[in-house]
């Protein structure tokens, strides 16, 4: 194409190319210039992949991170679950041991109640009186019977009748 090239009558510095020429040389220019927005469209893409593999690399270091966490995580809830059944067995222990213990006391009760009917029974018949109040006084110097128990074997037949009924009615109290 530059060899085709003729010069300009008076001035030899211009020279006047054909038509075809310049058309030529314009689907060239503009081809040139495709390829150079293609280019720099490749280089955009070529920036825009290194982010993206950089920005993978973070968030697969992050998911390892977080998957570690939630083993861990996981672990520990384990852990809690196997102290939650340990208590649960502990609280369920605890609780039959407590029934055992309330039927036990109300037992130790109804005792400690007949044994404070009997003596009464036999302090206010007139030929064991003395026997068992001594007997009642022993068991009240050495704790067994307690001040309002005792108090009571003391009174008189007549307050005996109303303590009667107080003790029916608070016999489960004591």
């Amino acid at each position: 194409m530059l060899e085709n090239l003729k010069s300009k009558g008076l001035i030899k510095s211009q020279l006047v190319l054909d038509v075809v020429d310049r058309d030529k040389a314009i689907v060239f220019i503009d081809l040139i210039d495709k390829t150079i927005m293609e280019y720099e469209n490749i280089q955009e893409l070529s920036v825009t992949l290194k982010e993206v593999e950089s920005e993978l690399l973070n968030n697969r270091d992050q998911i390892r991170l977080l998957l570690k966490n939630n083993e861990e995580l996981n672990s520990e809830v384990d852990s809690l679950k196997d102290k939650i059944k340990s208590k649960n067995e502990e609280i369920n222990d605890l609780k039959e041991e407590n029934s055992l213990l309330k039927s036990s006391l109300e037992h130790l009760k109804n005792l400690i109640y007949n044994l404070v009917k009997f003596l009464m029974d036999r302090i206010y018949r007139n030929k064991d009186k003395e026997k068992y109040m001594e007997f009642a006084k022993e068991l009240y110097e050495h704790g067994a019977l307690d001040d309002e128990d005792f108090n009571l074997l003391q009174d008189n037949k007549k307050t005996n009748n109303k303590n009667k009924s107080v003790i029916e009615k608070d016999d489960i109290e004591r």
